[in-house]
């Protein structure tokens, strides 16, 4: 998955993006969401998952997209 940020703004440094990488793989894990590796960049995110059979990709994607933002 690959989701960015509203109109592509620049809104992570470096250590921002290291630390919001360990809550995402620590939310996903919450969630029962096996994420294999996530990649923050100042404008977007990168994020490898398997998908559960319990939740939907829509689902997957609002829970992580969601998490991020916070």
């Amino acid at each position: 998955m690959i989701w960015e940020t509203l109109r592509r703004e620049l809104m992570l440094d470096k250590r921002a993006a290291a630390r919001a990488s360990i809550n995402l793989s620590e939310y996903a894990n919450e969630k029962g969401i096996y994420m294999k590796i996530n990649y923050f960049n100042a404008e977007h995110t990168h994020a490898l998952i398997d998908l559960p059979t319990s939740l939907t990709i829509e689902q997957v994607i609002q829970l992580l997209k969601g998490s991020s933002s916070h």
